[in-house]
């Protein structure tokens, strides 16, 4: 009777186990497969449907902010395409020693519309920059100015920022909806490939 009541503990001690393993299995499949895996050469035609969701990117580190640490660049070998991530999370910066490295990153999607109202804003700032550079007799000319909305937009391209703003104004323009929109993802991890 004793051994027959020890029996059944145990048996059920064990049929616990396995449910609770099941379960916890079943919790780790349905999360990988609700992960939105996505690639540098495909980012753009599939980004938008998945504004403000977490994805999972993976690709080769082109381009680390030397200024600030805060965006890279993720290329692929296949694809001339590059996509931006921008810090997020606990991530403070990006290491420079990154470049070069395969890595996936988790992140959100990230969407930056410009239209006419945006671009007459960016100006009205570098102006305001302008005049108070102008009115320090020790600072330089405002050559090189990539900050507030420039610094949003930024794509890892150093032109004028009246150059940018025309550039855009004509893709605004161009594009018949009254804006451009650029994609990127807010990195929350990052991996590095291992071989």
């Amino acid at each position: 009777m004793l051994r027959s009541l020890f029996t059944i503990i145990l048996f059920s001690f064990f049929s616990l186990i396995i449910i609770s393993c099941g379960n916890k299995t079943a919790n780790t499949t349905k999360e990988a497969q609700e992960q939105i895996m996505l690639s540098v050469a495909d980012f753009d035609s599939l980004v938008q449907q998945y504004v403000g969701k977490e994805v999972v990117l993976s690709g080769t580190v082109v381009h680390v902010c030397r200024e600030s640490g805060k965006r890279m660049f993720l290329m692929d070998g296949d694809s001339s395409k590059r996509v931006k991530v921008t810090v997020g999370g606990n991530i403070s910066s990006f290491d420079i020693a990154l470049e070069g490295s395969d890595i996936v990153v988790k992140g959100i999607v990230d969407e930056l519309k410009i239209d006419e109202a945006y671009l007459l804003q960016w100006e009205d700032e570098i102006k305001k920059q302008e005049s108070e550079v102008q009115q320090d007799s020790t600072a330089s000319s405002g050559q090189g100015m990539y900050t507030g909305l420039g610094e949003k937009i930024d794509q890892g391209n150093h032109q004028s920022p009246y150059d940018v703003i025309n550039q855009y104004r004509q893709e605004v323009d161009a594009s018949g909806k009254g804006f451009i929109a650029f994609y990127s993802i807010v990195c929350n991890k990052i991996e590095e490939k291992k071989e």
